[in-house]
């Protein structure tokens, strides 16, 4: 979960990062308007089961993800504060096209894309058409490549990678998929044992300034739920960013989160 793997713009090797989408919300009471093309019902099912995640997308100004998985998709929009969700489109591929699905019409188009607040490159142009007649434009479908964000020759930031979470104001988490975070190309994604949230961040000087984290709200039940309140609390108080003793913390007012090296997972057919 929450992987970023990079390649160059015209290499056979990029590949998609649908695994770092976030865990969104399974028991969302979002209701369909009347007229959609799939019942109520339906994606109360889907939405109970949603199954593995095959696409992700996300765009700025506003911000808006939307998570594509077996059985049902979500869309957040406007900064976080719009929610649908709808039975995933028969027949959805992670490839272009376009998928209608209720109230969510999903085109996918060659890239790359840019997404405007970083320095990432995206596969896939993408636009999502809403109820409100309006389109989310963006891009998906996997990064091709992260543009050196730094002077050639100058030293690589440490912080940046792809790390596990290994403790929460001084209490350990038990690391594994569900405790990570990834710092790469001014993009945070991040998962504290039950949401995923994903948002821009910046160094300024030894410390961090997270901006525009968005993230699903399932509510998982403590230990999980208080390590998200807290990991999250962290994020957004512009921690210091301290490595000594062979190990990474995140440091500020509202508390502490402990960061070790995460080993990559081998690419996915």
């Amino acid at each position: 979960m929450l992987l970023l793997v990079t390649a160059g713009c015209n290499g056979a090797q990029d590949r998609l990062t649908d695994e770092q989408a976030m865990q969104e919300a399974a028991a969302s009471n979002e209701v369909l308007a009347g007229g959609s093309e799939a019942s109520a019902a339906a994606v109360a099912a889907a939405v109970t089961e949603p199954g593995e995640t095959v696409y992700k997308a996300l765009g700025t100004e506003p911000g808006w993800a939307l998570t594509v998985r077996a059985n049902a998709m979500l869309f957040q929009g406007n900064d976080g504060t719009t929610r649908l969700v709808e039975a995933t489109p028969p027949g959805f591929a992670p490839r272009s096209g376009t998928y209608r699905s209720g109230r969510l019409a999903i085109t996918i188009a060659p890239g790359p894309c840019r997404d405007g607040m970083s320095n990432h490159a995206w596969r896939d142009k993408v636009s999502v058409a809403l109820p409100s007649g309006q389109a989310a434009r963006g891009c998906g479908g996997g990064l091709l490549a992260v543009d050196a964000a730094r002077p050639a020759g100058a030293a690589p930031d440490p912080a940046e990678g792809n790390w596990t979470v290994t403790a929460i104001n001084g209490v350990p988490t038990g690391g594994g998929e569900n405790f990570v975070l990834t710092l790469i190309g001014g993009e945070i994604q991040a998962a504290f044992g039950c949401n995923g949230l994903q948002g821009q961040a910046a160094r300024n000087g030894d410390h961090l300034a997270v901006t525009r984290l968005l993230g699903t709200q399932m509510a998982c039940g403590d230990p999980a739920d208080r390590f998200e309140r807290e990991g999250k609390a962290v994020l957004n108080a512009n921690p210091r960013i301290e490595h000594a003793d062979g190990r990474t913390r995140l440091v500020g007012e509202a508390g502490t989160i402990d960061l070790a090296p995460r080993q990559e997972e081998g690419p996915t057919a």
